[in-house]
């Protein structure tokens, strides 16, 4: 019967592994895995779907999410964030 469960794992059609996704891509299969830093140096390569396509075809292409311009507008993010939150509570 051991022999039979092993044969099965060894002939039955893999489930596709999501290992990475991009900064931003919000979906559920993303939550838990790698996500890829978005700088400077990789930026021109995945500014595009069909730059992406060419680098990592196997990442879905989310649009790359803008950083604050200073630290000042990144607090101010977070609290307008935080006062839609309390809305939704």
């Amino acid at each position: 019967m051991v022999g039979g469960g092993v044969l099965n794992m060894l002939t039955s059609a893999p489930k596709p592994a999501e290992a990475a996704c991009l900064s931003g891509d919000d979906r559920p299969e993303c939550i838990g895995v790698y996500k890829v830093p978005i700088d400077d140096r990789i930026e021109s390569m995945i500014d595009t779907p069909e730059h992406l396509a060419t680098f990592a075809p196997d990442l879905k292409w989310v649009p790359i999410t803008p950083y604050p311009p200073s630290p000042q507008h990144a607090k101010e993010d977070l609290v307008t964030m935080e006062d839609r939150l309390q809305n939704i509570i």
